[in-house]
């Protein structure tokens, strides 16, 4: 699954972490890895996203492939 859709004249809409979980339709927390329970998303993408019981984080380096010498 890519982090961003292409929108209305070419534009890209990104989502990174949180923002990309909320583009999907919910959020939800089972074992209160961060603060428990459930958000509803903006039903952008077709996606689901359950925290694992565990967090991992790593921290990456991105470039947009739409914008010329991106």
């Amino acid at each position: 699954m890519q982090p961003f859709m292409i929108i209305g004249n070419g534009r890209e809409l990104v989502g990174l972490c949180g923002g990309f979980q909320m583009l999907g339709w919910e959020v939800t927390d089972p074992h209160s890895a961060e603060t428990g329970g459930a958000s509803m998303g903006f039903g952008m993408l077709d996606i689901k996203t359950e925290l694992a019981e565990e967090k991992h984080t790593v921290q990456v380096t991105a470039r947009s492939l739409l914008v010329e010498n991106g």
